[in-house]
C-alpha cells in the first residue's frame, strides 16, 4: 500500500467506526423485525466490517515490513 501509514490507519479506523455503528443500528433493526431483508443487512454489515480488518492487517503488515527491512 501506498501512502502515509499513519494516515491510512485513521481513514481504515474511522470506516471501522462508521461499518460498527451501522452494523448497531443493523442488529437493532434485525432485532424489531427478523426478516430476510433485515438479515441480509446484519450479513452484509459483517462481511464490510471483515473487509475493513482485512484492510487493517495489510497496512500493519507492510508499515512493519518497510519499518524493520533493512535500508538498501
Amino acid at each position: 500500500m501506498d501512502g502515509d501509514p499513519e494516515s491510512l490507519e485513521d481513514g481504515i479506523q474511522l470506516e471501522f467506526d462508521l461499518a460498527r455503528l451501522e452494523l448497531a443500528d443493523a442488529r437493532r433493526a434485525f432485532l424489531a423485525d427478523d426478516s430476510p431483508a433485515s438479515r441480509q443487512r446484519v450479513d452484509e454489515c459483517r462481511a464490510r466490517l471483515d473487509r475493513i480488518l482485512d484492510m487493517w492487517n495489510d497496512v500493519l503488515v507492510t508499515t512493519a515490513w518497510s519499518v524493520h527491512s533493512p535500508a538498501g
